[in-house]
């Protein structure tokens, strides 16, 4: 051994050729997965945006004001939290007995071949909330303890 061969080839030309074959197989299956996570966390973001309209806009029924407030505040919310939706815009209605929030978008879901446009698949939430006054629970509530109370007692 000369002074000049320090370092030993123990690799050789087919790792490299096995090692390219497999990153075609390995990246586009990390891309997809990283798509997938982008569009679950955009739905997730955009229903629970809705849940949290709703729950204010329960507690604000009264409030025309407040209540368009809750509305405005659900608009800037799913506009500045999703990550890869566009288009992204929601309503909040608010009936008699039923409050309701609707959430939609386009989720680009990957480039298209032909013109390289991308594909856009849709991307919905609606939440639901029932209105009620639940002092009518509370004195029902009451008087059956009440009467529960009086029945034990004799």
């Amino acid at each position: 051994m000369g002074s000049r061969q320090i370092f030993r080839i123990t690799q050789t030309g087919s790792f490299t050729v096995e090692t390219a074959l497999l990153m075609g197989i390995i990246l586009p299956v990390l891309i997809c997965v990283l798509i997938a996570g982008l569009y679950l966390h955009d739905k997730i973001y955009l229903a629970g945006a809705g849940h949290e309209a709703v729950s204010m806009s329960v507690n604000l029924k009264e409030d025309q004001e407040e209540s368009r407030r809750a509305e405005t505040i659900y608009q800037k919310r799913i506009t500045g939290g999703i990550l890869w939706g566009r288009n992204v815009k929601g309503s909040l209605t608010a009936g008699e007995d039923l409050v309701t929030a609707f959430g939609e978008g386009k989720f680009p879901a990957g480039p298209a071949m032909p013109g390289f446009s991308y594909l856009f698949a849709d991307m919905s939430a609606e939440t639901r909330h029932a209105i009620y006054d639940p002092a009518g629970l509370i004195w029902k509530v009451r008087s059956a303890r009440f009467l529960i109370e009086q029945f034990l007692a004799e």
